[in-house]
C-alpha cells in the first residue's frame, strides 16, 4: 500500500465552512504546484486515497465471502436439523418445548455474560455487530 499524501483542511478552513469540493480543489492546486509533490501527484490526494481504500475493501470482502458462505451454510444446516427435531414434538409437548427453548436461551445468555461460551460460539478476530 505505502503512503498517500493528502492535504487536510485547517481548523480555520473548517471554522469558516470551507466546502469539501473547495477543499479538494485547494488540495489539488497545492499538490500540483508544489515542487516535491508535483511528480507524485497521480498518487496523492484524498480522491486517490479513497480509490485505494475502496480497492482494499473490495479485495478483503472478496477474500472473506467464501468463508462467510461456508459458515452460513453450516449454521443453516444445524438450525434446520434442530428445527426438524421440534417438528417431531406433538401438540402435547409444546409446553415442554417452549420451556426447553427458554431454558436453553437463558443458559446461553448467562454463559455469554460469564465468559463461558464454547469455542464454537466464539469468533476469534472477527468484528460483529453494527
Amino acid at each position: 500500500l505505502g503512503y498517500v499524501g493528502v492535504v487536510c483542511r485547517s481548523q480555520k478552513d473548517t471554522s469558516q465552512g470551507l466546502a469539501f469540493k473547495d477543499a479538494q480543489q485547494k488540495e489539488k492546486e497545492y499538490l500540483t504546484n508544489h515542487p516535491m509533490y508535483r511528480r507524485l501527484m497521480p498518487r496523492c490526494g484524498t480522491q486517490y486515497l479513497a480509490k485505494v481504500l475502496n480497492t482494499v475493501l473490495i479485495r478483503k470482502v472478496k477474500d472473506e465471502l467464501p468463508e462467510l458462505k461456508n459458515r452460513i451454510m453450516t449454521m443453516l444446516t444445524k438450525t434446520e436439523t434442530e428445527l426438524a427435531g421440534y417438528e417431531d414434538a406433538g401438540d402435547a409437548d409444546q409446553g415442554a418445548m417452549i420451556l426447553h427453548l427458554l431454558s436453553k436461551y437463558a443458559r446461553n445468555f448467562a454463559d455469554a455474560i460469564d465468559g463461558k461460551l464454547s469455542p464454537d460460539d466464539v469468533t476469534d478476530g472477527q468484528i460483529t455487530g453494527g
